[in-house]
Order: structure tokens, then sequence, then C-alpha cells
């Protein structure tokens, strides 16, 4: 009912918001403002107590404001690991790892709920925020008297000006911190991906719309399902179009193992050793503390500043689970984030899924790749003795496990 564009001779309502249930409307109107020949327009909408839109404004967090690391070395040093280090069961060892962990990190870096508030944009500074206040009176005062065509021309003035400051100051903000992040590619994504820019096929997980036959689906636990249906079928899905040649491709017939004796020589094998505190500290330390957390909710930054005190509970579970050839549950559980690639969005195909795993999880797969690694250097170093020939890593990697299972 108000008009949300005026000049000096005209008024009009151009800028409109269109519902189809008026009631859940709780206050509409214009909102007064000079960065632009239009004025805003908004709407309040009622939303039910306990619904996901009502809540999403709550995250939780772990509050590091007063977080040291001495303290929560101090914490881990006084928990008793005598379970762990007694069990041979790997599952029960991960589990009770986890709870203890997170019974120390818990005292120092609470878990809480905070409201997220909305800040203003870093570049904003006290001279930018005095002009936008001068420029809202100025027009205010022409809304008063729309006859002052001297007002009017100064709220231009003030209008232009507040928004070549703004570009100023937002385009020396970006230079400046591009330049301070050249050699740390993550921190200079972070700042190009606020400006606009994106990796090219990346996309936020958040918000997805999915089709499913001829239906929309908004609804994110409908989404979540459909992903993991289409995650948890594909590979079945593909083997299942692939030609019928009984026989050929398994892994018992002749075919199969003449194939896999002929890459390996005879008398070749492999095995798993026990990994060292020495080197289990080395990798902890070298943990990210930057990466995502996966499900078990240990961030690589608390594994890393209680490396000492954790040390050993750690290399008797990296231990078990070599010894035993069992990997822990709670190591193959992810949190898996889909990434639009091309194509369309509707299309559950067309995202990748990125599994975000256990940071303990790593140092595992690090040991393990790091012994074999080990193995195929000796290995190389004796066939280029023999030969003189340098066979290489990519060729016979995976080869190794199948020569013993042969």
């Amino acid at each position: 009912k108000e008009p949300t564009r005026i000049t000096p001779t005209s008024s009009s309502i151009l800028d409109h918001i269109v519902t189809n249930v008026s009631n859940n409307i709780m206050e509409s109107g214009v909102i007064p403002s000079g960065f632009s020949d239009h004025q805003m327009v908004f709407c309040s909408r009622g939303l039910v107590k306990g619904s996901p839109l009502s809540g999403s404004c709550i995250k939780r967090i772990r509050l590091l404001k007063n977080y040291r690391g001495q303290d929560l070395l101090r914490y881990l040093n006084s928990i008793d690991w005598s379970n762990i280090l007694s069990s041979d069961n790997v599952n029960f060892c991960a589990d009770e790892f986890n709870r203890l962990f997170l019974s120390a990190v818990d005292m120092v870096a609470p878990m809480r709920d905070v409201r997220v508030r909305q800040r203003s944009e870093p570049w904003m500074n006290a001279h930018i925020l005095a002009g936008i206040k001068e420029r809202d009176r100025v027009f205010k005062c022409f809304k008063r008297d729309k006859s002052n065509s001297e007002m009017y021309a100064r709220y231009c003035r003030l209008r232009n000006a507040v928004q070549r400051d703004i570009k100023f100051a937002k385009t020396s903000y970006f230079k400046t911190k591009v330049q301070q992040n050249k050699g740390n590619s993550s921190r200079l994504w972070d700042q190009l991906k606020s400006l606009g820019y994106s990796k090219k096929g990346s996309d936020s997980s958040g918000g997805i719309v999915l089709k499913n036959e001829n239906n929309e689906m908004y609804d994110s636990t409908q989404v979540a399902d459909t992903f993991n249906r289409f995650y948890t079928t594909v590979a079945s899905n593909l083997v299942a179009r692939l030609p019928s040649v009984t026989g050929i491709y398994g892994t018992s017939s002749y075919i199969f193992k003449a194939f896999y004796r002929s890459k390996v020589r005879p008398g070749v094998s492999f095995v798993l050793s026990p990994v060292s505190r020495h080197y289990v500290r080395k990798q902890l330390l070298s943990l990210d503390p930057n990466k995502s957390v996966g499900l078990d909710d240990i961030s690589s930054r608390f594994l890393r500043d209680g490396a000492n005190a954790v040390v050993e509970p750690v290399t008797h579970l990296i231990n078990l689970s070599i010894t035993t050839g069992t990997v822990p549950t709670l190591f193959k559980r992810a949190r898996v984030v889909p990434l639009f690639k091309k194509g369309s969005r509707l299309d559950a195909g067309n995202y990748r899924p990125v599994s975000i795993l256990s940071s303990l999880s790593k140092v595992l797969e690090r040991s393990v790749h790091w012994q074999l690694k080990e193995y195929l250097d000796r290995r190389d170093l004796i066939y280029r003795n023999q030969s003189g020939f340098r066979s290489g890593y990519s060729t016979d990697t995976c080869l190794i496990g199948l020569s013993d299972f042969i």
C-alpha cells in the first residue's frame, strides 16, 4: 500500500510480495532506505514452534574461547587407559577410546547451542557507515518534501558516493586478502567463494532439491534418503548391465589366477607388521587441524594437542587392527556430502559423494600405506639389481594382496 519507487515527479508501487497463505503473514510493509531508487519491501511469516525453520539460527558448536592444549593434555594424562590396553577386541577399543577422549574434550571445550548472528561485511568501516546514515537522513527529508529538487540532488550525490566508497573498500579488502593467502590455497578459495566465485563443480550440500519420477523433493530427510539409495545401489546396477560371462572373471577361475600369477614373481609375499609408538606420535602431530570432523566428533586439533598422552592407546588400537585384519566399525562410518558435478541439479547421479571419515582412520590408513611403500621400495631395489629395470608402483601395487590370496 506504500510506494516503492519515489522520484520528484512520481510515486509508484512496483515491488510486491505474493503469497497464497496471507493468514500466516504477521506483518508487512516498506522499509525506507536510500541505497537504491527502489525501496525494500518485507514481510514476517509466523513459524510453528519446533519446526525446522524456527531453529535454523541455532547451531551446536564447541566453545574454544578458553581452550588451551595444556589443559586437554592434563585431563588426558589423568585417564586410565587400561581397559583399552588389555583388550583384544578392535571395536571395543575404538568405541572406548572415543568415549574417554571425548570426556576429556568436553571438560576443556564443552558443546553449546549458540544463536548465529548476521554480521556486517568485513570491509565496512566508520566512514561508510556515517555516509549511509547521512544518505538515509537526506532521503527521509526528501520524502517529506518531494518538490525540493535540491534535496533530491543531494541525496543522489550521497548515494553515489556511498556506492563508490563501498566498492573501493571491498576491492581493497579482497586485494589484501588474496596477497596474504597466495601460499594457502584453502584460505584463498575461502576468500574467492565469499566474493561469489567457487571451484568448478563445487556446490553446497544444503538446500538441494532432487526429482523422483515427476515429483520434486525439498525435504532434507527425503533428499538424504534418495542419495543413500542411489549411492548404495549404483554399483550393483552397473554390474547388472555387464554381459554375463560365466566363470571367466571369477576369483576362482583359471584365467583369473593365471593372469595374476604372470604379474607376480613366485615366492613374493607381504605381511603387515606392528607400528611403533614413535611412528604413531609423528602421525598424530602431523594431522591437519583444519580438516572436517567425522561422525566420531573428534577433531584433528584435539588429537594433535593430546598426542603425547594418547600415543599408547592409539598405537595399541592401530596394531590390534593390523594383527587381527579388522578395521573398527567406527572408522568405516562416514558423513557423506554430495557435491554437484554437472548436468541437472535435480538428478542424484550428477552429485559426487565425498566421505568425511574419522581422523584416527587416517592414521591407520597411513600406517598400512607406509609399510606397503617400504615393501615396494625394497622390491624395486631387488628387481633393479637383478635386471637393471625399475618397474614402479603404479603397475603392481594392486597385485600385492592378490598374490597372497592366490
